[in-house]
């Protein structure tokens, strides 16, 4: 696990490095920032898209009333068992 830990650690390093390169350094700099913009936005709406999905996709919760009544049975189930 620990050999694992420290090639993503080395793995993180080197990217950092190399987008910092591209950024800074190459006539291709525009290009790095529309990239990492573009995948920025895209992780962060895709993350906002897939909560609304499961908002939309989640049973609706039981009703309160509904709830009480389930908590009195199961306490009178209990009860005549003890």
């Amino acid at each position: 696990m620990k050999t694992l830990g420290i090639v993503l650690i080395a793995l993180s390093l080197l990217v950092v490095a190399l987008y910092a390169y591209g950024l800074f350094f190459s006539p291709y700099s525009e290009i790095f920032l529309k990239i990492a913009v573009f995948a920025i936005i895209t992780v962060v709406f895709g993350i906002v898209g897939w909560i609304g999905y499961s908002m939309v996709k989640a049973p609706k919760p039981k009703d309160l009333k509904d709830l009480e009544k389930e908590i009195e049975e199961v306490v009178k189930g209990k009860k005549s068992e003890g």
